[in-house]
Formats: structure tokens, C-alpha cells, sequence
């Protein structure tokens, strides 16, 4: 990683259907108190979107993803054309504040980069994936409130 970090490993996190990343991009981004709903374009199916929903987000942000290339040093455990990682020793990570990254210690850091931009969630609990309907909102979730 950059400053003398260590180098960033990607966890791949398995998906419920056969999705290209390089051919799928973020369709919506719903945020409201720490749940955050992110949709995906299914490119060979364009009545369903995928969506990765978090109950428990403590930060987040939205970067394109030629950013999130030259912010990494490391590829190590990227697949070509995946779409959801755990990511482990970030620069993300170890760019928030030491009072942070002590008192979350026990969250994780979640990267989706698609064809054109890259998603990062900081949680203590791991993402809900499922497949919904293009057109249905971001309460449409299984599990949600």
C-alpha cells in the first residue's frame, strides 16, 4: 500500500448469479442512517437488478473507479470481471482516523467496482445479496425494516 502500509488483499464474495463487472455498472445508491442500498445493472438481464443492501454502514463512498487503481499498490486476490470483495489492510481503511479504526476494529471494509466506479463500505456486518426487480425501491430488500 502507499506510505509504507501493507498491500491490500481482495476477498472475492460470492455472488447468487453470473455477473460481469465490466459490463454491469451502479444503476441507484439509497442511503438513509447508516443502511445503504446499492443497485446493480444484470447486463444480460434488464428487468432485474442486483443489490447489495448493509443495515449497519459507518462510512461510505463512491469513487470512479480509475481513482481506486492508482490508490492500490496491490491486485493480489482480484478475479478479472468480479464485482464484490472483502478487502483486508486498505489504503481506505488505513487512511480513517486511529480513533476510528480503534473503536470499529471488529468492522470490515466491502469494495464493488464495476465498469465504471468502485463502492466502499466500511460495516460491522456484511452485506445482504440479492436479486430484485429493476423497478422496485430500496425497501424491497429481504430482511429490511
Amino acid at each position: 500500500m502507499i506510505w509504507g502500509s501493507p498491500l491490500a488483499d481482495y476477498l472475492p464474495i460470492e455472488l447468487p448469479i453470473d455477473l460481469k463487472a465490466d459490463g454491469s455498472d451502479m444503476a441507484a445508491l439509497y442511503w438513509r442512517h447508516r443502511t445503504v442500498v446499492a443497485d446493480f445493472f444484470i447486463p444480460q438481464d434488464s428487468f432485474s437488478h442486483l443489490r447489495i443492501r448493509f443495515g449497519d454502514a459507518l462510512i461510505m463512498r463512491v469513487v470512479d473507479e480509475m481513482a481506486i487503481s492508482t490508490e492500490e499498490r496491490s491486485t493480489k486476490g482480484l478475479v478479472k470481471d468480479h464485482l464484490a470483495y472483502r478487502v483486508e489492510d486498505s489504503h481506505f481503511w488505513e487512511t480513517q482516523s486511529e480513533t476510528f479504526r480503534f473503536v470499529h476494529k471488529n468492522a470490515d471494509h466491502y469494495r464493488f467496482v464495476s465498469a465504471g466506479m468502485c463502492l466502499d463500505v466500511i460495516s460491522h456486518t456484511a452485506p445482504l445479496i440479492v436479486v430484485v426487480p429493476a423497478d422496485s425501491g430500496p425497501a424491497n430488500v429481504p430482511g429490511s425494516r
